[in-house]
């Protein structure tokens, strides 16, 4: 289960596996009314964090390269929070499994954006999903 915000994200399994698609369940915290078609993006990163010394101090550079990514929309009723709403996400025939420096947070990362467009404002939520051979 992985959460951001009000926001939690069933993901079964462990994760995904490369040339299986894998279904996954968001859940609201409270009922949501999506205003419009729902914007989903699923993606590989890979993250670079360097940290340099010098004269002012020490600096962080985040360098950030998109490997692979697929995007769709859905059209949804209400979400409740019990029934949540289920996601088949593509899984690529082939590429690089989750690997992730846990000291710097460089490495290959896979990510679930998704955006409810509400009538006052669009709820973003990003969620990390664990990807293996």
């Amino acid at each position: 289960l992985a959460r951001f915000g009000s926001w939690e994200l069933e993901v079964p399994n462990g994760g995904g596996r490369f040339g299986v698609p894998l279904r996954v369940t968001l859940f609201p915290s409270r009922e949501a009314a999506p205003t419009g078609e729902l914007q989903c993006r699923f993606q590989c990163v890979r993250s670079a964090v360097s940290r340099a010394r010098g004269t002012q101090g020490t600096s962080t550079r985040n360098a950030h390269a998109t490997l692979w990514e697929e995007s769709w929309t859905l059209r949804a009723g209400v979400l409740q929070p019990r029934l949540g709403l289920e996601l088949t996400l593509p899984m690529p025939a082939s590429g690089q499994p989750t690997s992730v420096d846990q000291r710097t947070g460089s490495g290959i990362h896979w990510e679930l954006n998704v955006v409810i467009p509400a009538s006052s404002h669009a709820h973003g939520a990003m969620f990390e999903i664990p990807v293996s051979m």
